[in-house]
């Protein structure tokens, strides 16, 4: 297995990029509002998890319909 460097890891598939980066912005978010800095705006990242159905779409077929 492995997570970037060997060939079939987790990140050199683009839609488990997708998701890294939608987990890592949430991750993200949350320790900014938890410790309230300002001046730092990540919910504009909350797009990229319109993708993740289009995931979901790529591996069940029947979803296509």
């Amino acid at each position: 297995m492995g997570f970037i460097l060997e060939p079939g890891t987790y990140l050199r598939e683009a839609w488990n990029v997708i998701d890294f980066t939608v987990v890592v912005s949430w991750i993200l978010e949350l320790i900014t509002e938890f410790f309230s800095f300002q001046g730092i705006n990540l919910r504009s990242l909350r797009t990229l998890r319109l993708f993740r159905p289009l995931k979901a779409m790529k591996t069940i077929p029947s979803l296509r319909k």
